[in-house]
């Protein structure tokens, strides 16, 4: 084709030529020069106005349909493909939404492991903000075309891994300025898909792949984000666990996805962002409790992971916890809500003295108002939950409670007696291990609890009570131990007598201790 009469046919509005240029986009590669396309692309961008309809409708579906110039060399040879997809969506309304359905494509179907992956994201990223920067009313429409293109639960890692990881590396980008409630409904919509995984799969297939050394610092390294991704999925793909990786790889990536959503301009942590982050991940939480009815593995690790950023996140979160648990009692999923509150205050690093006496007074003010108003239930299994949790908690957390003078003083003047002596004997039913550790403990550190000595250290039958706590149900995903949890619970093992070796709470963790 003889690229110079028909950039010079086009300037005079003769456009007998334009199927043959049609064909060249459609077909031919390599057969021009970068240089010659993008003149020709340049004379119809400017003379667009003068083409007829149906020629300018085929000319979008032929630039969409030949997408190799997304990763050219020649960034003058982008920029004229994006500079004329952007007027064409200006002149026919309808190469609009073909335009964003070609970008959906970009987007979201890019293989992050190819070498020419950075171009690919470039260009695709340069098409948005043209996009944006043109229509700014059409922001809506392209991230609800985005968010509706999310893969189902069932579709294949890789499908799932590359969607995810696109989606999050195009919303966090400070490139883009896409509003931030947008921003929350890309964090949503991969909190939802995990959320999928988590109803639909098995609970046998939900379990984290374990061992993966570069995760143990999720905030990541000097790497860029993308090699960190690439090598966890090819050390995901290694093992043969499909449905567990979609989880381990969907929670890592709205991990990495948090601290950069949350950064302000001094690429500090902004309270206000962190805050709406945090309200929204804590309502899906919620609702993965009341869906599932067992623990959750993606939400107990992100909700604890951004508690941890701020204290006073965290002590939200507790509120919450507690809240729902009192207003659900009598609900089957309520004692969930408990043992996620018990769990927490037992494991997490970030969990102050100040916090976790006062959950426990609250718990044990709990205890002692129950009786008078429940003097003939049948029934006392919830109360039952709540005196062991206190318990346990005490008994996990007491070197950390009682090496500051004023917290243990706090702490010996919580009425555990009154719980002791209770007519419901919520003692009586604890594991015979815990009872003794309580006593151990007390006797110890000279708590002033007299009703010690008048406890019998048998234990009751419980098998008609089956007291439902749960004591480990935060994920036991290996990559996030380290970063938030306390060592497992036998660090004090050596301070109490032999046969209480093993009183201590069931560690979730399967590490070497």
């Amino acid at each position: 084709m003889d690229i110079e009469a028909a950039i010079l046919s086009i300037n005079k509005n003769d456009f007998s030529c334009f199927n043959k240029i049609l064909n060249l986009l459609a077909h031919s590669e390599g057969e021009i020069s970068n240089d010659c396309l993008v003149r020709l692309l340049d004379t119809v961008d400017k003379n667009l106005r003068n083409i007829p309809e149906s020629l300018q409708q085929q000319l979008t579906t032929a630039i969409c349909h030949r997408i190799e110039w997304i990763t050219s060399e020649s960034s003058d040879l982008v920029r004229t493909f994006i500079q004329l997809l952007s007027s064409l969506a200006e002149v026919v309304p309808e190469s609009l939404a073909q335009t964003t359905q070609l970008l959906c494509a970009l987007l979201l179907q890019a293989d992050c492991s190819r070498t020419d992956y950075a171009a690919y994201h470039q260009s695709s990223t340069l098409l948005l903000l043209e996009l944006l920067s043109h229509f700014p009313q059409a922001e809506r429409s392209i991230c609800d075309s985005v968010f509706t293109s999310t893969p189902s639960w069932f579709r294949s890692l890789n499908e799932i891994a590359y969607f995810s990881f696109c989606l999050s590396e195009i919303f966090v980008s400070k490139d883009v300025p896409f509003q931030f409630s947008y921003r929350l409904d890309m964090l949503q919509t991969l909190a939802r898909l995990s959320l999928d995984c988590e109803v639909n799969l098995s609970p046998a297939s939900l379990s984290f792949v374990e061992a993966f050394d570069s995760l143990v610092d999720i905030l990541g390294s000097e790497k860029s984000v993308r090699v960190e991704f690439v090598e966890l999925l090819t050390q995901l793909c290694a093992y043969n666990v499909d449905s567990s990786n979609k989880l381990t790889t969907l929670t890592w990536i709205m991990a990495k996805c948090v601290p950069r959503l949350c950064a302000s301009a001094r690429n500090e942590l902004d309270w206000t962002k962190l805050c709406q982050v945090f309200f929204l991940i804590k309502k899906l939480f919620g609702e993965s409790i009341k869906l599932t009815g067992t623990k959750s593995e993606s939400f107990s690790f992100l909700v604890c992971y951004i508690s941890s950023l701020k204290p006073g996140i965290l002590i939200n979160l507790v509120e919450f916890l507690w809240n729902s648990f009192v207003i659900a009692i009598g609900d089957t999923h309520s004692v969930i809500f408990l043992s996620y509150l018990a769990d927490i205050l037992v494991r997490l690093k970030c969990c102050s003295r100040d916090l976790i006496i006062s959950v426990l007074n609250d718990m044990i003010v709990w205890c002692v108002t129950f009786p008078y108003k429940n003097k003939t239930s049948l029934n006392n299994r919830i109360y039952l939950a709540v005196c062991e949790a206190a318990f346990r908690i005490f008994v996990a957390r007491h070197e950390y409670l009682l090496s500051s003078p004023p917290h243990k003083l706090a702490l010996a003047q919580l009425p555990f007696s009154q719980i002791i002596l209770s007519s419901f004997q919520p003692f009586d039913f604890l594991h015979p291990n815990v009872k003794h550790a309580v006593i151990f403990v007390a006797l110890k550190y000279d708590l002033p609890w007299p009703a010690l000595g008048l406890l019998n250290l048998d234990t009751k039958d419980d098998t008609h009570v089956g007291t439902p706590f749960q004591p480990s149900l935060i994920s036991d995903n290996s990559m996030w131990i380290n970063y938030l949890c306390q060592t497992p619970l036998h660090s004090y093992e050596k301070n109490l007598p032999l046969k209480l070796g093993q009183f201590l709470m069931p560690s979730p963790f399967k590490v070497k201790i």
